[in-house]
């Protein structure tokens, strides 16, 4: 018996089985749904998140240039100008602004005393086609920060301030400075007053005014603008160091330790204010929490003189003669006649009857104490023209033998011979052994900027 055909079954669409496709079916053109297969899903799905992950990197890597330049920008503002160099050396090479940085740098560098680099970077920032306006009144920034301030240069300076809106800040730091060294000082707080005024969040200004005031002999005011300048800014560590010698000139010892201690927050791994804070706190007899801030510098970077020697004092204190020989062992490395390492290191070998060791160390004293002992009964008398050779030459030999006692012989120097770069170099080298990077790379680029000026 036959069965019955089903409705819309024709001999010719009989499936024999299989599946009949919409399209053959005409239900496709009547607007019935299709069900995606889950080999399709499978094909899509990579590639919607493909996209998505393209788009997301693509996001990050616009970023990160940005980034460097927004991070610079920033420590700029807080007058950390070795961090602003570091993130803008940070910069990748697919950035698309390298003309900014380029024009960063060079404001970083002469914010440095770096002159010669500024110009250099100048010159890449215009070769690249960055703004022609801003680089022309960077070069007249510089021009006021590498020569003596005259009223030509400081009537361009004033101009610059009444048009430059985008540059006003640094125009003002430029001739206040300059209106100051003229002698003009009731003119440049003017200028500092109105630099506040206009960007009342920039600390800036008010750390200038205490460094006029204390050139002045203002202490006290000089303070008050430091504090000031930090309530403005709190990532401004130059201010807070310059409060803690503000304080401890008052004898304020007790804030003079909270305002380092403000700069290590601000600025935790700056060595020239552990260092500072160190000396402090061994000034104060808080020896422990001195030997705690300075043992690492001590252990990691023995050519940083003052560390060191507290660290080995601290030792030899506590009859612990091995951690001071492995301290002072490193140090006479770098410092190898220094009578006070030397004195110190046969102390540590004489408690552990190391007796040769001993010997040889106190030898070395010896010879180093009878060198100090001429250079100070030496009596300092030389004709004018003879006067920078013989402060070079005790400079010299107390770095050799006493190195605390070099900076003021360097210091001299540079006043005996202003343009000379040799004295600069020395004080770089001292500054680096002080822990005080930022002082060490000023007088670089002073002694690099003097070496190429007509003699």
């Amino acid at each position: 018996m036959a069965r019955p055909k089903r409705r819309n079954e024709t001999n010719a669409n009989r499936s024999h089985g299989r599946k009949i496709p919409p399209s053959e079916t005409g239900l496709e053109s009547a607007g019935a749904p299709i069900k995606p297969t889950r080999s399709a899903a499978r094909k899509v799905v990579p590639i919607i998140l493909l996209l998505l992950a393209v788009s997301g990197l693509a996001w990050i890597l616009r970023g990160i240039p940005q980034q460097c330049i927004r991070r610079a920008e920033h420590a700029m503002l807080a007058m950390r100008f070795d961090e602003a160099e570091q993130y803008l050396s940070e910069y990748p090479s697919w950035g698309t602004d390298p003309g900014k940085v380029a024009f960063l740098q060079a404001r970083v560098a002469r914010s440095q005393e770096g002159y010669v680099r500024s110009l250099a970077y100048l010159n890449d920032a215009e070769s690249i086609g960055f703004d022609p306006n801003a680089t022309a009144r960077e070069r007249t920034l510089l021009a006021a920060s590498s020569s003596l301030p005259n009223p030509q240069l400081l009537a361009r300076l004033t101009n610059m301030a009444d048009q430059a809106e985008s540059d006003r800040p640094a125009v003002y730091e430029a001739l206040a400075n300059g209106t100051f060294q003229v002698g003009a000082v009731d003119e440049a707080l003017d200028v500092l007053d109105r630099w506040s005024e206009e960007f009342p969040n920039d600390g800036r200004p008010f750390y200038w005014k205490g460094w006029m005031h204390q050139l002045l002999g203002d202490r006290k005011t000089a303070l008050a603008m430091f504090i000031e300048s930090t309530n403005r800014n709190p990532d401004m560590v130059d201010a807070y160091l310059a409060q803690a010698t503000g304080w401890s000139a008052l004898l304020r010892h007790d804030r003079a330790l909270q305002a380092y201690r403000m700069a290590l927050d601000a600025e935790p791994d700056r060595i020239d204010t552990r260092v500072a804070m160190g000396k402090l706190l061994w000034k104060l007899d808080q020896r422990n929490e001195a030997a705690e801030l300075l043992k690492p510098i001590a252990r990691s970077s023995p050519n940083i003189y003052p560390a060191g020697e507290l660290v080995a004092q601290y030792h030899l204190m506590r009859n612990e003669p091995q951690q001071a020989i492995s301290i002072l062992q490193s140090m006479t490395q770098h410092f190898p006649d220094d009578a006070s390492l030397n004195y110190m290191l046969a102390s540590a070998h004489d408690q552990i009857d190391n007796i040769d060791e001993s010997t040889a160390a106190m030898n070395q004293f010896f010879i180093a104490n009878k060198e100090l002992d001429q250079l100070r009964a030496d009596r300092f008398d030389v004709p004018l023209e003879q006067q920078y050779a013989e402060v070079i030459r005790r400079a010299s030999q107390y770095r050799r033998f006493d190195w605390v006692q070099s900076l003021k012989w360097l210091d001299l120097a540079t006043q005996s011979q202003p343009d000379n770069p040799e004295p600069h170099i020395l004080l770089a080298r001292h500054h680096t052994e002080s822990g005080s990077n930022s002082q060490a790379k000023r007088h670089q680029n002073i002694a690099e900027f003097l070496a190429q000026k007509p003699r």
